[in-house]
């Protein structure tokens, strides 16, 4: 009985969540460059796609700003010093 549970445990555990959005994160910092850099093009495509401007600011920085990724890593940096 003990090893018939298990077995069905262990079915239920390899199942994936499908409620849960499988999504690529980058975990590494060196790769924060490329991470607000995606972000700003994820969040400016779907401003297209409703034809809406919305005003989303990180650490400060308004997303619509030319260089917003170099100033935000800035604005890391210097919270982490």
């Amino acid at each position: 009985m003990k090893r018939l549970r298990a077995e069905a445990k262990k079915e239920k555990d390899d199942k994936s969540n499908r409620n849960i959005k499988l999504t690529k994160k980058r975990k590494k910092k060196k790769n924060l460059l490329k991470f607000y850099q995606d972000f700003k093009t994820k969040i400016l495509a779907n401003e297209a796609e409703f034809g809406f401007t919305s005003r989303t600011v990180i650490e400060g920085v308004e997303i619509h700003e030319p260089d917003f990724e170099e100033q935000v890593i800035n604005k890391i940096k210097e919270q982490s010093k």
